[in-house]
């Protein structure tokens, strides 16, 4: 095994002891806040485009 090799299987391992169940959840825990604050930011986008979209047509 060459130096290379040998730090890819490291982090390899790194990687495989940090993946606990727990981290999973934290990690899909914020994943759903996410998805929650970008689906609230389109709604906001949208109702904002409407009301550009009313005030247009009144002009």
């Amino acid at each position: 095994m060459d130096n290379i090799e040998i730090q890819n299987l490291t982090s390899d391992v790194y990687l495989l002891s940090v993946l606990t169940p727990e981290f999973l959840e934290e990690v899909a825990a914020r994943v759903e806040e996410l998805m929650a604050e970008r689906k609230q930011q389109d709604q906001s986008r949208q109702e904002d485009t409407r009301i550009e979209q009313r005030a247009l047509e009144l002009d």
